[in-house]
């Protein structure tokens, strides 16, 4: 049934008007009941016209939403019938699960229609503080999404009638799309890929840098389960992990990276062994027997010997 847009200005005109008189509140009710026939309602207002004016102007406001929309009743009695159960099954399984029906009317931004068991949320992810802003945001904004989404459909509880209930039903089946859309980009984010094609010139932490994080991130419940193993096999290899976990604090020590670190995520790290210390620049020049002066000239070795040596004269036979 298509929208007859004729009849939608006359509401809009007649809303604009002044509902002081009788035959203007007449003319507002013979409006709405061609929308709700609701024969006992017309004879309430044919009996008190002016004590019933603002509950036309009320019903007439309420309808003329969807029917701006280019909806009619039947089209929102259609959504509402559609739409409820769904979201009942969601907001039932919570935010966390990972398969869902899709939104009646939902499309996706190329106009065809989403995958109805698209995943939905993984949960948070375990390298999220490594996310450069705009991805950490998607989850942030989501949250606050999912929480609307929520109270909006307790909401729609509470009222009977679709007509009631469109303006919720209308938040709910865009803000499911979008939640949907942005957790999608989100679980997604490829940060192995992000690091290999960081530019340092754009970025404030190093290519080293985000590696080491990346790799303590999803290394530290690994190494968790391997060191509480009953297998020698298990703890020798946690014991070799923990060393190249070590090797990612210290890059992250040494650039200072460190203070940007959550300090629930560094007690994480130190309960598991890693030492957040600053270790010394390793000193590759040869050390001196004790006794010797270390940089006395007359101990240095001469061009002849060096010639010597790189011929393979002067060693022991």
């Amino acid at each position: 049934m298509k929208v007859d847009n004729n009849f939608t200005q006359q509401i809009e005109a007649w809303l604009d008007t002044k509902h002081d008189t009788v035959d203007n509140i007449m003319q507002g009710a013979a409006l709405l009941y061609r929308i709700i026939p609701n024969a006992a309602l017309q004879q309430q207002i044919m009996r008190r016209p002016l004590r019933y004016a603002d509950k036309v102007v009320y019903e007439l406001k309420k309808h003329l939403q969807y029917r701006l929309d280019g909806l009619t009743l039947q089209h929102v009695r259609n959504i509402d019938t559609e739409t409820i159960p769904i979201l009942a099954k969601v907001v039932e399984m919570g935010p966390t699960n990972e398969q869902t029906d899709d939104l009646p009317g939902s499309e996706a931004e190329d106009g065809e229609k989403e995958d109805p068991t698209m995943i939905v949320r993984r949960g948070k992810r375990d390298d999220h503080e490594l996310l450069p802003a705009k991805i950490q945001t998607l989850w942030d904004k989501n949250s606050e999404r999912w929480n609307k989404i929520k109270n909006a459909f307790e909401t729609c509880k509470s009222l009977n009638k679709s007509c009631d209930r469109y303006e919720y039903l209308k938040f709910m089946k865009e803000a499911w799309y979008t939640y949907k859309h942005d957790m999608k980009e989100y679980d997604s984010f490829d940060m192995d890929k992000y690091v290999e094609s960081a530019d340092n010139d754009n970025l404030q932490l190093t290519k080293e840098v985000l590696s080491a994080r990346s790799y303590l991130s999803k290394n530290k419940s690994i190494f968790a389960s391997l060191k509480n193993s009953d297998s020698e096999d298990d703890k020798m290899t946690a014991a070799n992990l923990l060393i190249e976990m070590q090797k990612r604090v210290d890059i992250l020590v040494n650039s200072g990276a460190d203070h940007a670190m959550k300090e629930s995520t560094k007690n994480e790290l130190i309960a598991l062994g890693l030492q957040f210390e600053k270790v010394p620049a390793k000193d590759t020049s040869v050390q001196e027997p004790a006794g010797e002066q270390k940089n006395d000239i007359t101990n240095a070795p001469t061009q002849e010997t060096n010639d010597a040596v790189s011929d393979g004269e002067g060693k022991e036979n």
